[in-house]
């Protein structure tokens, strides 16, 4: 099977980085979770994504939609 992290993984933590750069905060906002179990249950455990600024280009908006996919399989690839 399946086991552990690959390079999806590393596609979303690209998304994260680029959305930290365009932001100059973390990706879910500075003082986002009180503590590392919301932080985890956030991140890994729910639907929810980090806002994109509105006034990014539209191709960022995409780039970093398509990064931060929930659905691992639907990520960008590396090749």
């Amino acid at each position: 099977g399946n086991v552990g992290y690959g390079r999806k993984a590393d596609i979303w933590s690209l998304g994260c980085t680029v959305l930290e750069m365009a932001t100059a905060e973390k990706p879910w906002g500075d003082g986002a979770f009180d503590n590392l179990m919301c932080a985890v249950r956030t991140i890994a455990m729910s639907d929810e994504l980090p806002q994109i600024p509105d006034n990014m280009p539209e191709w960022g908006k995409d780039m970093i939609k398509s990064c931060l996919n929930r659905e691992v399989n639907c990520r960008p690839s590396t090749s």
